[in-house]
């Protein structure tokens, strides 16, 4: 299950490279947090406020791409929990030279959970 949430997860950064940046969910189901960190494309709708931690990122180690990425987005959402965030919003892949893999992405406090694409699956 994790290994195709990480499939879907670089099928969507490789689609958006081609499209807007819509706000949306990353996996697309209530079961695809990680540590009980939810993780969000884009800028939440501004109905919903949250209280930013600040930017954070994580390096992710692995045998091939989807598994650096994998271990990255654990990483991230191990330093949001952290810092006490419920989720993280603008996540984004940065490059990086060599076989690490390093994501950012602004750590949140939502009170309410935004609706987003994708919440629905």
């Amino acid at each position: 299950m994790k290994k195709l949430l990480f499939l879907f997860v670089a099928i969507l950064f490789i689609a958006g490279c081609a499209t807007t940046n819509q706000f949306s969910r990353v996996g697309g189901t209530k079961n695809a947090d990680l540590h009980g960190i939810r993780i969000y494309n884009g800028q939440p709708p501004t109905e919903f406020p949250y209280q930013s931690l600040g930017v954070i990122s994580a390096d992710g180690h692995g045998p091939f791409i989807l598994a650096r990425l994998d271990n990255a987005l654990e990483n991230l959402t191990l330093k949001a929990k952290d810092l006490g965030a419920n989720a993280i919003i603008n996540w984004k892949i940065k490059p990086q030279f060599g076989w690490a893999m390093k994501v950012e992405g602004e750590a949140v406090v939502f009170e309410k959970f935004p609706n987003a694409t994708n919440d629905h699956l």
